[in-house]
């Protein structure tokens, strides 16, 4: 992932949560958009949990993973260098959040 820095992941279901524990893995800083209340505690215990697994694939040396950012402010994604789309399959709700 050369020159990106940043990455904004838009949805945090189980496919987000994957996406985002090997950004972290990788040592980039992930911005997660989930508009459920308990998006970020999920994602935190997700990668908690993937961690070990990660660094048993030796796709990080790191005994801790960093600080995931979850939030519900679509303009806090909009820093990313890269944004992998993960929502729902609903064509309507992915052109509406796209286009914002």
């Amino acid at each position: 992932m050369t020159g990106f820095r940043t990455i904004g992941v838009l949805g945090g279901g189980l496919i987000g949560m994957s996406w985002t524990s090997l950004f972290l893995a990788q040592g980039l800083k992930v911005i997660v958009f989930d508009n459920r209340p308990d998006a970020a505690s999920q994602t935190e215990a997700f990668v908690a949990s993937a961690w070990p697994h990660l660094k048993t694939l030796d796709l990080t040396q790191d005994d801790r993973p960093p600080q995931v950012i979850a939030t519900s402010d679509l303009a806090m994604i909009q820093s990313a260098d890269y944004v992998q789309e993960n929502l729902p399959d609903n064509l309507q709700l992915k052109r509406d959040l796209l286009a914002a």
